[in-house]
């Protein structure tokens, strides 16, 4: 195991890269929870919202709802198109938006979603949801009854909010935010692989291809093919090394996330990017070779250039549709958004799970098919 040993050597020697990276990403996670509002007590507080109502008010709940809205928070109505309510949302400009479609009223009699809502990643965003979509189920419940009332609603939703968020106190504000802050933790941390891998794994191989080292490592070993493998075993022994760091880390920061149900989504589709990350920094040493600064570049452009286009810097759905397609090509595409999607059934994310591993083997195969057509092409 000499190739072994001495890549770990220079891993050791080389690991202020990743180490720089890691520290960056931990202190704006940070960041975040140091902003998470520790509140005991549930309040009342006004939520910025847009509502862009297309029923033209031809459905009473509808009417009865916004009517609602409005004298409890700060609503906006609007007929922008949904990419501009988005764009408010990402912008921080409001909490939510909430878009009523022409066909309200025959969706609520075929018992169909009625409104369609998109919210920014706060508890006042999920909160407010959860407002809207009791008020409708109760209105709803109540209209089939003949019963519908107003003021009947109104009464029932103001002991439903203080039944469930008082009696939840901190679960629903420090425990949900907290969740969250895995989640985001690990959706995101195929940006740092990416960066990190290229570069600190590039460094180290094109390290192993110098004139000396290449010298004793031949002496020492003749089976270039092993070489080959135990340098590949080393670097996924770092691959490891790294994921279990921040496993650990969100562990002490956050242990919540891993009772949520969305913890063993998350962690196999940022598991399996950390993997595919590596398969393609390998791919990138042994195309690039000894040029290091070669490496500099790849590490820039992979890594910025996929987490703008694969929805780890902007939404998704604020990306062009060219940009889209390019992010396809790549595995975090498909982290991101297997992660967007709330369902935790395997099904839901299993196609995207698959797709990073076909990645990972792809970027491996092709690896090895150069390494050796390169080889054959010496005698």
């Amino acid at each position: 195991m000499t190739v072994y040993k001495y890549f770990l050597k220079l891993a050791n020697r080389y690991k202020i890269y990743g180490i720089i990276y890691l520290v960056i990403f931990m202190g704006m996670a940070l960041l975040q929870i140091s902003k998470i509002d520790e509140r005991k007590y549930f309040e009342d507080v006004p939520v910025k919202m847009m509502i862009k109502d297309e029923s033209n008010g031809t459905n009473e709940i509808i009417n009865q709802l916004i009517q609602t809205l409005q004298k409890k928070h700060e609503v906006q109505k609007t007929t922008k198109s949904d990419t501009s309510m988005k764009e408010a949302i990402y912008a921080g400009d409001v909490d939510a938006g909430l878009w009523i479609p022409s066909d309200a009223q025959s969706k609520m009699e075929q018992e169909q979603e009625v409104v369609e809502m998109e919210i920014s990643n706060s508890l006042s965003g999920h909160l407010i949801r959860e407002y809207v979509n009791s008020y409708l189920r109760y209105a709803i419940a109540l209209k089939k009854e003949g019963n519908f009332n107003p003021e009947k609603i109104e009464k029932i939703m103001d002991q439903e909010v203080t039944v469930t968020l008082l009696s939840k106190e901190e679960a629903v504000s420090s425990q949900y935010s907290k969740e969250k802050l895995g989640e985001n933790y690990f959706t995101y941390s195929p940006f740092i692989y990416f960066s990190v891998f290229i570069y600190l794994f590039g460094t180290i191989f094109s390290k192993m291809k110098g004139k000396e080292v290449a010298k004793r490592i031949a002496i020492a070993m003749k089976d270039e093919r092993r070489v080959m493998l135990e340098q590949f075993l080393a670097g996924l022994t770092i691959v490891a090394l790294i994921v279990g760091i921040n496993l650990l880390f969100v562990g002490i920061l956050a242990p919540e996330f891993y009772e949520s149900s969305q913890a063993l989504k998350i962690l196999l589709l940022s598991t399996a990017s950390a993997i595919s990350a590596y398969a393609l920094s390998f791919l990138c040493a042994v195309v690039i070779g000894e040029n290091q600064y070669a490496y500099s570049a790849a590490s820039t452009i992979f890594g910025m250039g996929l987490a703008f286009l694969s929805g780890i810097f902007v939404p998704l759905e604020l990306v062009s549709s060219y940009g889209v397609n390019i992010a396809k090509f790549f595995p975090v595409y498909y982290v991101t958004s297997a992660a967007s999607n709330s369902s935790t059934e395997f099904s839901s994310y299993a196609f995207h799970l698959g797709m990073i591993v076909l990645f990972t083997v792809l970027y491996t195969v092709m690896a090895f098919s150069v390494q050796r057509i390169r080889r054959i092409n010496k005698f």
